[in-house]
């Protein structure tokens, strides 16, 4: 390794792995056999790290690495992207940056079968708001490509909203999966107003496409008008904006829920059929359970 790594302990930061040591495959099972989902860098190793994913990313069309190894680090360079997403949209050079390493994961996610459901199960059920968007960037391109979107433009721009969906949610204090019937006046306007504070910090960027704007601001629309915050139908959005609607759903259920992603899928199904399209929920499923 090129930098230090450490894991959470008893709300102590505990030294797990120093510069220069290998960090072998037995290392990382042991982790995940103990529940371990994050790994955390000293700040002034950022640039170390990301230069890491940097040269993962591109390896990713490489056959001769396992499609286990590829995934976990999609995961890791999503989650990374979603973390400083905020920070890389104001500038044309860091968005830019941003897009060039969500078209690496669009294409290794539509070129390699079962990259998904390891990705899915690399990242797991969604602890925070940046893996929440992991999960959703995820499952959105898998879902489009299984839909037969294929245009390279609506599939990166589909990438770029699932990560940056939920970008107000932290600046407003709120985790991915609060649960709105939980809030009450100001609080419920103010977290029902997060898409489209989303797509307004956005909208000055001459740099972001309208349609990413577009798939953020209606993101949480759904059914016939039971979504928010315009009460659209979901119907008449377009195709990409009704499968970051579903995918974004789902997530947030599966990290409520307790259950394996396949088991959280067939109870999602049961719960929320007629919120969304019929073929869509079933493309879903079909997605998620598959080998």
């Amino acid at each position: 390794m090129s930098f230090d790594i450490f894991i959470l302990v008893a709300e102590k930061y505990v030294h797990y792995i120093r510069t220069s040591d290998p960090f072998d495959p037995d290392r990382i099972e042991r982790l995940r056999s103990k529940g371990v989902k994050k790994l955390y860098i000293p700040e002034h190793a950022e640039q170390a790290y990301l230069g890491y994913l940097d040269r993962g990313l591109g390896e990713l069309q490489n056959q001769s690495i396992s499609v286990q190894d590829r995934s976990a680090l999609v995961s890791s360079a999503i989650t990374t992207e979603a973390e400083n997403v905020i920070h890389n949209v104001q500038t044309a050079q860091g968005y830019h940056h941003t897009e060039s390493r969500i078209e690496k994961v669009v294409n290794f996610l539509t070129s390699e079968s079962g990259a998904l459901k390891t990705i899915l199960g690399t990242t797991g059920a969604a602890l925070d708001n940046f893996q929440h968007a992991t999960n959703v960037t995820s499952l959105a391109i898998g879902l489009a490509n299984h839909l037969g979107v294929t245009n390279p433009r609506d599939l990166l721009d589909l990438g770029l909203a699932g990560l940056l969906h939920d970008a107000a949610l932290t600046r407003l204090g709120f985790r991915s999966d609060v649960d709105p019937k939980t809030l009450t006046g100001e609080d419920l306007k103010r977290y029902e107003e997060h898409p489209t504070a989303v797509a307004y910090d956005l909208a000055d960027k001459p740099y972001v496409n309208k349609s990413v704007l577009d798939l953020i601001a209606n993101h949480e629309e759904m059914g016939d008008g039971a979504g928010y915050p315009n009460r659209k139908r979901i119907s008449t959005l377009p195709l990409t904006s009704q499968i970051l609607n579903l995918c974004n759903a789902f997530d947030k259920f599966w990290s409520k829920s307790d259950m394996s992603m396949a088991d959280a899928s067939k109870l999602f199904f049961k719960q929320k059929i007629g919120l969304f399209e019929l073929s869509h929920m079933q493309s879903l499923s079909q997605v998620i359970q598959a080998k």
